[in-house]
């Protein structure tokens, strides 16, 4: 529901552990290419800090990928909300993307395909995809991957926050 956006798995894992939940071990949140900088944190962990402006920006290699370890829980996805960066449209927004999941972190199942989406081409834009693929099973791991240039041509992955729908076990 619209203002409910990042009130999901995600976040009630944050208020329940009171804490950005990658950083007190409740999940872990990696990816393949972060971005180095001096003067910005663009750790993936940044996608759970839903009370400050921070956001994750990779290194604008292709088939990047954000990785969610639930460790000792699993979760059944329905949908997913995602929040773009502040830049204006046409720039680093997610174009082309999939989410897959995954018991075993090798084995990897594709829910979610999105191709020339336009959906989040804009600055600070919020929007919830219904996961395609529904299943009734559980997964530890979810994972994002861009698998196709963004708005701006490049393959760097540039997002403030992400949330997660279903149920958790």
């Amino acid at each position: 529901k619209e203002g409910n956006e990042f009130n999901g798995i995600l976040k009630y894992l944050t208020a329940k552990t009171k804490g950005n939940i990658h950083d007190n071990g409740t999940i872990a949140i990696t990816s393949n290419y972060i971005r180095s900088s001096k003067n910005f944190e663009h750790h993936p962990k940044n996608l759970v800090n839903y009370e400050n402006n921070s956001s994750y920006h990779s290194s604008g290699a292709p088939n990047t990928y954000v990785c969610f370890d639930f460790k000792d829980k699993k979760i059944q996805l329905t949908s997913y909300s995602i929040k773009t960066n502040p830049d204006p449209s046409n720039e680093e927004h997610l174009r082309n993307w999939t989410i897959e999941v995954s018991n075993d972190g090798n084995n990897w199942y594709t829910i979610d395909i999105r191709s020339n989406d336009s959906t989040l081409n804009g600055s600070n834009r919020v929007a919830n995809f219904d996961i395609q693929q529904k299943s009734n099973y559980f997964y530890r791991y979810v994972r994002l991957m861009q698998t196709g240039m963004n708005w701006c041509n490049n393959n760097y992955v540039y997002f403030s926050l992400i949330e997660f729908f279903g149920k958790i076990e």
